[in-house]
């Protein structure tokens, strides 16, 4: 087993280290580093926070059967040592949610980084309640509760697949309109060779094929020490020449820039409604915004 992880990994790791001289990719540390003030909050706020997100879903109601399919494997065990193996992928499941509550406590999108845990949340909730129905079956209340429990379950994994396509079908129009049709008006509007300052970088770098300062840090780790510093981030576009910024008003505002900066002359604003409405805003709507950035000797004279 650790042979067949090696063979897969291993090309992963050499290429990373020859790149950057790290194990794991530049986009790691920015990660990190970006989510700090999280892991100022009390341990057990995180780890709440982390599996939240796993909440939505059948699983939540079948989670009788994860309980009870890990006591089985505890019972079972008592008799047969080997059947402790059973509780690995638990035990790889709990490490992955501490790892992360720890280093990078983000449950934002969805829980992205703890949704690797479900596919074992899964086996053992299918298991156990098979196991609860097998042994609900001495009595009638057994099996009314257990069967029950167990095809109310399954039957509510179909409804929450449609929602969570139409959560899908949000995300990519959410996408589509911001970040894609903004990329695609940078393409036709913006010359080739100008410096691009953005913090979502993978619309613009794809569809326009722009020159990036990542204001994420992702692809320019230069940017990484300075997110506890916003206007320092906002000296390095001026320095770096940059003549164009594309952010979303929050994105802006953690790069050391207000809406009324005058080393920013707003040049597009998303035409479409669909993130506002979807996420919300009372000082000024959320909406994909490209300026033109016009930093003066001052700006470059400033601590």
């Amino acid at each position: 087993m650790g042979l067949g992880w090696a063979l897969v990994v291993a090309p992963y790791v050499a290429w990373n280290y020859d790149i950057s001289g790290e194990v794991l990719p530049s986009t790691a540390d920015a990660k990190v580093a970006q989510n700090a003030p999280r892991r100022e909050l009390p341990l057990g706020e995180r780890a709440l926070e982390m599996l939240l997100p796993l909440s939505a879903g059948a699983q939540l109601m079948g989670l009788p059967g994860v309980i009870f399919g890990v006591a089985l494997i505890v019972q079972r065990a008592r008799h047969d040592r080997r059947t402790w193996l059973f509780l690995l992928p638990l035990a790889w499941a709990v490490a992955h949610w501490l790892l992360f509550t720890l280093r990078l406590p983000a449950p934002f999108q969805h829980g992205r980084y703890v949704m690797p845990m479900l596919p074992p949340v899964l086996l053992y909730l299918s298991g156990g309640l098979l196991g609860l129905v097998e042994a609900g079956r001495r009595s009638v209340a057994g099996r009314v509760l257990s069967r029950t429990l167990a095809l109310g379950t399954f039957l509510l994994f179909p409804g929450f697949w449609w929602i969570g396509g139409q959560a899908y079908a949000q995300d990519v129009r959410l996408i589509n309109t911001e970040m894609v049709a903004t990329a695609r008006w940078v393409e036709r509007n913006v010359p080739p060779d100008d410096l691009f300052a953005v913090h979502d970088i993978g619309a613009l770098g794809y569809f326009a094929n722009r020159e990036i300062l990542d204001l994420a840090g992702l692809v320019s780790p230069e940017v990484v020490p300075l997110f506890p510093n916003p206007p320092a981030i906002m000296q390095l576009v001026c320095e770096s020449g940059a003549g164009w910024m594309m952010v979303l008003p929050d994105q802006r505002e953690t790069s050391g820039a207000s809406a009324t900066d005058p080393r920013l002359e707003l040049a597009y604003e998303s035409p479409y409604d669909d993130m506002a409405q979807a996420r919300g805003r009372t000082t000024e709507p959320w909406k994909m915004r490209v300026y033109r950035v016009r930093c003066g000797p001052d700006s470059l004279d400033q601590d």
